[in-house]
This record gives C-alpha cells, structure tokens and sequence, in this order.
C-alpha cells in the first residue's frame, strides 16, 4: 500500500464501466487511509493484481473517504488492506456496483 496526496473528488466525478460479466467496487476506508493505494487480485491471479487510490469523495450529506474500482471482472478477489486488517475477500457481481466498508467506517 504506497500513500499520495490527491485532491478531493466531488459527486458524480466518476464512472463505472459495468455490464454483463463486469462489475465495480467503492471501498469505504477510514480518513487515515486517504491518499493509500489499495491493491486488488482476482483469486488465484496475483499477475492482474491492480490499485486505485483512496481519496475524499465529497457528496451533498458530506465526505466520505473511499477506493473506486471502476471497471472488474466478475468473480472472486482479494483486497490488500492495511494492518491490522490485512488482506480481505470481496465478491465481484457482474452488472451491479459492490459497495463494502471496512474497519470503523459507517456507510
């Protein structure tokens, strides 16, 4: 997990490229993980292993810090969390947006 500085998104600054077979996933992180890339990998296939940054997403109702994974393949993965969390299962469904929150977060 390598840290950044970004700047803050604003709603609807981001797209996802769903359908059929392919999915997306927003992680909802605590604040101190913003600026954190988080990698992910389909089960059994560390060599398509990817990252996104976490970064502050500000929406209407207020901030939330999260990880957009635009555009994967539907299946099973594996997310590379921070310690003490460390690395964690999320299912990918094809033509749909997972949403999932981690450690103290409150969606």
């Amino acid at each position: 997990m390598d840290g950044h500085t970004l700047a803050p998104t604003r709603d609807a600054s981001v797209v996802a490229d769903i359908g059929g077979d392919t999915g997306a996933l927003v992680l909802y992180t605590p604040l101190e993980w913003c600026g954190a890339e988080i990698d992910i990998e389909p089960l059994g296939h560390p060599e398509r292993r990817s990252h996104v940054a976490v970064r502050e997403r500000q929406l209407p109702t207020g901030s939330v810090f999260a990880a957009f994974y635009p555009s994967l393949p539907a299946g099973h993965y594996t997310l590379a969390l921070p310690p003490p969390d460390g690395p964690r299962p999320v299912t990918i469904e094809g033509g749909t947006v997972t949403e999932v929150a981690w450690s103290a977060v409150v969606v």
